[in-house]
């Protein structure tokens, strides 16, 4: 295992207060994401720093890829969102206990369907839930009793699922080609600083997962072993995505909720995207419905 600072971070500056999400659309050679707090959906060129911004009126807890356009989580609802338009339909509205269910963390599998937590927001309590979603709106349960649903990715073989709650802390695997993924633990809590938030995976199936509260993103081999951990200079990044021509460059999402006025002077990076290049290549984001 080695430890490094990650070299030559470039940053784009927007503050958001919870940043999340990122996904890379080749197509467009955009960096989606959103500001779960704002709440807006953001689309980042990182060749000139522009970011097209599209406001909601909910709570907007991810953005996936789909078929013909993307897919968000609006409130505890998945819609259908065109870019190009604005406009929105329904595709499924996920079960909420209480009012402040709202939509966390989703990623589609390799068979198209999307797969996509939901949780009490702030995480107060084991409200949420792991539902798997398919192209014509059928929800399935998978888990419940989650506080605050994350991790998920899928090995580049299509065969493992990851997944945590980052209030236990314990990254999950399962099979990704069953009903039920009948999750096991894959890596301990304690294995890096912070706890687990937003992953994604190389095309060697290594796991890179940020770790909220420990300035890092954690590198894990394919045994569940940490492989690198990567310094930032911000204490909550929240997720992370390959991106570039080449899929080389990770990029971060960053959130500043919570930080006192002394911490934010302390990491005026907190709420930007950041983004630098490794020596691995990550494997493009499948597709809702594709």
């Amino acid at each position: 295992m080695s430890g490094s600072l990650a070299g030559d971070v470039r940053r784009y500056p927007l503050g958001a207060q919870l940043g999340e999400a990122p996904v890379w659309c080749a197509k467009s050679r955009r960096l989606w994401f959103v500001d779960i707090r704002a709440p807006a959906l953001y689309a980042l060129d990182p060749a000139t720093g522009v970011m097209d911004r599209h406001d909601f009126d909910k709570l907007l807890g991810m953005v996936v890829l789909a078929r013909d356009g993307l897919l968000v989580g609006h409130g505890h609802s998945v819609l259908h969102f065109d870019p190009a338009t604005g406009a929105t339909r329904l595709l499924a509205e996920l079960p909420a206990p209480n009012s402040a269910i709202r939509v966390n963390d989703a990623k589609v599998g390799p068979d198209g369907s999307l797969w996509c937590g939901t949780m009490r927001d702030g995480g107060g309590a084991p409200d949420g839930a792991l539902y798997r979603i398919f192209a014509d709106g059928t929800v399935r349960t998978l888990l419940s009793g989650i506080a605050v649903p994350n991790a998920l990715a899928f090995s580049p073989d299509g065969a493992f699922v990851y997944f945590t709650d980052t209030r236990e802390g314990t990254i999950l695997r399962g099979d990704a080609r069953a009903d039920l993924p009948g999750f096991a633990p894959f890596a301990p809590r304690d294995i890096a600083p912070g706890r687990p938030d937003g992953a994604t995976v190389d095309a060697k199936g290594f796991l890179w997962v940020t770790r909220t509260g420990g300035s890092a993103v954690a590198r894990i081999d394919p045994a569940g072993r940490l492989d690198r951990l990567v310094t930032l200079p911000v204490s909550q990044p929240t997720s992370c995505a390959f991106g570039g021509e080449d899929l080389t460059t990770l990029f971060v999402t960053t959130a500043r909720q919570r930080l006192s006025p002394e911490a934010l002077a302390a990491e005026p990076a907190a709420g930007d995207v950041l983004a630098f290049d490794t020596d691995a290549v990550g494997i493009a984001e499948h597709a809702f419905g594709a």
